[in-house]
Parts: structure tokens; sequence; C-alpha cells
């Protein structure tokens, strides 16, 4: 298999779907890629995507699936994405075992500094709530320690960034 480009984050190698699809392509010209949205009563999406190395043979498949909902811009391009590098994984299209492409990385380190954020919100509300000096001390200990998290992801972001470019 030919060597697949991957990017350093946080000490483990991650590739992006797009290198890991060029590379299915290179070496799999009669290969397929199809992919299926199913809908979910909870207005979930999940999408699924069967990659096979060649349209002709039976076997040589592998499926991925992404669940999530379409509720903010290209969701439905990165569950996409998201299920082709799980498929692709599974065929062995991955960086030194790691079956999570950098995309999800991604898609997590911001899902988990707009989590931070909120609890900011939150602590930022209860330093204007308080009337007494007990509760300010509460209130700011609390946006202390998720300040501090909230750091480490930006580092990490701004990290991932810099090796992007």
């Amino acid at each position: 298999m030919a060597q697949i480009k991957t990017i350093n984050l946080s000490g483990k190698q991650y590739a992006q779907v797009k290198d890991r699809i060029k590379v299915f392509w290179e070496e799999n010209p009669n290969g397929t890629i199809n992919i299926e949205a199913i809908p979910m009563p909870d207005s979930s999406i999940i999408m699924k995507s069967t990659i096979c190395r060649d349209a002709n043979e039976k076997g040589g498949c592998a499926t991925g699936q992404a669940l999530g909902k379409l509720d903010e811009n290209k969701a439905f391009e990165k569950l996409e994405s998201i299920a082709n590098g799980r498929a692709l994984a599974n065929l062995g299209y991955l960086a030194n075992g790691e079956i999570a492409s950098l995309d999800e990385m991604q898609e997590f380190l911001e899902h988990k500094e707009q989590k931070k954020n909120e609890k900011i919100d939150e602590a930022i509300g209860l330093i204007k709530k308080s009337k007494t000096l007990d509760g300010l001390k509460k209130a700011w200990v609390e946006i202390d320690v998720e300040i501090q998290k909230v750091k480490s992801v930006l580092d990490l972001k701004n990290k991932l960034k810099t090796e992007l470019s």
C-alpha cells in the first residue's frame, strides 16, 4: 500500500480522508465508493459508506458509518467524510492503526472547545449573578478551571493549523 500523507496531532499520526481516498483510487481503479444516507426517527442521520476494491469481484469491501444531525453548515459532507474514512480504515487505509481521521479529530476538538465555552459562559453568568463574596469565589474557581481547559484545546487547534500550513 502506498504511503498516506499524515499529520501529527498530540503524538499520533492522522490522515485526512481526501488523502486516503486518493491512495485508494490510485491502487483500486476499478473500485467503488457508495454512500447512503439513512434518516432516523429523531431527525438524526446515519451516513453509511461501502467501499470495494473491485466492483467486479465479491469480497474486498468494507463499510463505515457516521451518526449525526444536519444542524450546521456542511454537516452532511462531514458525515459523509467520516463514514468514508471509517470504511477506508476498515480496508487498511489508515495511519499507524488510528481509525479516526484528521477530519474527525478536528471536529472533536471543535466540539470540545464549544462545550468548554458554554461552561465559561455559565460561570460568567454565575459571577454576574453573585450577590455574596462566597458566591463570587465559587464562580471564579469554576471559570478559572474552564479557562485552563479551553486554553489547552486552543493550543492543540493552533498547533494543528500550523502543521497544516
